[in-house]
């Protein structure tokens, strides 16, 4: 009896779940979207170059941001940093939110 009491209560609440309009409307920017020529107009628009401290000839400055880089995390890195303390602040707003189960 209590089983199949559960099994129609779990049916009649998943009824209720209406997916409908849940979507993303995040999109990437494009590179031709932002103002570039403005923004580097040393560049004539183009994003400098990875080595663009090599043309001051500064064994100094390129040390020092070498240096700066290698305890710099990569994006995809930054990205997964994100993603982990956002599950963590999920897990631990877990136990503030309403709660179905059928035991």
């Amino acid at each position: 009896m209590k089983t199949g009491l559960s099994a129609i209560l779990v049916a009649l609440l998943s009824a209720c779940v209406n997916y409908a309009g849940i979507h993303s409307d995040q999109q990437m920017a494009a590179p031709q979207q932002f103002a570039t020529t403005q923004s580097l107009p040393a560049e004539s628009g183009h994003w400098p170059a990875a080595d663009w401290a090599d043309q001051f000839g500064d064994a100094q400055l390129k040390a020092l941001i070498d240096e700066a880089l290698k305890g710099s995390p990569t994006i995809a890195q930054a990205r997964a940093r994100i993603a982990g303390a956002q599950a963590y602040a999920d897990t631990a707003k877990a136990a503030t939110m309403p709660r179905v189960d059928a035991s």
